[in-house]
């Protein structure tokens, strides 16, 4: 849902109140996880790739 201006015909307080909120929230979230993830994930193949991702989740949910 876009955050619309105040001079905007379908200007409603409430729902851009949410969605500020909301989007501030979960940018956050976006920018904590980004921050935690390796600069570069050097994986030859798919399943590396995979294999070092989940490896990576369960280090995070262990912490």
């Amino acid at each position: 849902m876009p955050i619309r201006k105040k001079n905007s015909k379908r200007f409603d307080p409430f729902k851009q109140f949410i969605a500020k909120v909301s989007r501030k929230f979960i940018e956050t979230i976006g920018s904590c996880l980004n921050g935690l993830f390796p600069k570069k994930i050097h994986a030859v193949t798919l399943y590396g790739f995979l294999l070092k991702l989940a490896l990576f989740v369960l280090s995070f949910n262990i912490q």
